[in-house]
């Protein structure tokens, strides 16, 4: 399955869209909700560490799979609300990481630093200029 298909298809189990009508309500929704199952994934990984079993334990690998599943599910949620396919952001994260490794012959998108423009451009905005 590739990204945008798996974003498309987590449409219609955003039940969150039909009750948050704004657009800053709706990413604020997206983002807790990721930091909440990310703490989840965290919890899981714990369990692993800390009981019996560890990785041997097939049921807490589960445990823990399921648990990124839900990662994933509001990062596609996220992309959307940011209006963007969840495909271009991996890739154009791959492409940000190859570059910082010294490997950007491996992809042929060329991202630029968006941080930095931003940096640039709000920097006489948060100065107090205007």
């Amino acid at each position: 399955m590739e990204l945008d298909e798996y974003q498309n298809g987590t449409d219609s189990t955003a039940i969150y869209r039909g009750m948050i009508k704004d657009d800053i309500g709706r990413l604020q929704y997206a983002v807790t909700g990721l930091v909440g199952e990310a703490g989840e994934v965290a919890n899981e990984a714990k369990r692993i560490m800390t009981k019996d079993g560890g990785l041997r334990d097939p049921i807490r690998m589960d445990l823990l799979a399921e648990e990124l599943g839900d990662v994933l599910w509001y990062c596609a949620a996220l992309a959307r609300e940011l209006g963007r396919p969840l495909e271009q952001i991996a890739n154009d994260n791959l492409t940000k990481l190859q570059h910082r490794h010294g490997r950007s012959d491996e992809v042929t998108s060329d991202v630029p630093r968006r941080r930095d423009i931003i940096t640039e451009t709000t920097q006489g905005v948060e100065d107090g200029a205007s």
